[in-house]
Order: C-alpha cells, then structure tokens, then sequence
C-alpha cells in the first residue's frame, strides 16, 4: 500500500510542475517591430589614424657555466598606424 501511496504522490508532484512551468507560455507571440533604416552608408574611401603610447619594464636573467647576469630594460614608446581603403 505506501508504494502505492508514494507513486501517486510522486505522479502529482510532477503533473503540477509541468502545469506551473506551462503556464508560464504566452499563447500568441507580438508581432516583430519593422526594421529600421541605416544610418551610415559604409560605401566609398576611408582613411583612419590610430596612436597610443606603452610603458613597461622586462627583467632578463641569463645563466651560463662560466656565470650569469642580469638585465633590466625599460620599455616605453609611442605606437601608432594607419587604415587607407575603399569599400
């Protein structure tokens, strides 16, 4: 008998889950908004400039049988460059 019991316990604890996560569906969905015109038209040249600038610092150290050493650079700079096309 509670095998039983436990069964239809379980079977509608279940049937109610799936009730409650279905309730959640909307039956008829909203219509999609048109879509809308661009903005920018990317035909034609183009020309763009980028430029930053970098600090740093690297540590080397080189071993060798006879001895090793170490060396400290400091690594700063400008970078830049440049875009030229047509699309």
């Amino acid at each position: 008998m509670r095998p039983k019991l436990i069964g239809l316990l379980a079977a509608a604890f279940s049937l109610g889950i799936v009730q409650v996560a279905s309730a959640a569906d909307m039956p008829v969905k909203a219509p999609m908004a048109p879509a809308a015109a661009p903005i920018y038209n990317w035909t034609g040249f183009y020309v763009g400039l980028q430029g930053g600038y970098a600090w740093g610092s690297s540590v080397q150290f080189f071993t060798a049988a006879g001895g090793g050493s170490t060396n400290r650079y400091n690594i700063n700079g400008w970078e830049g460059g440049g875009t030229l096309g047509y699309n």
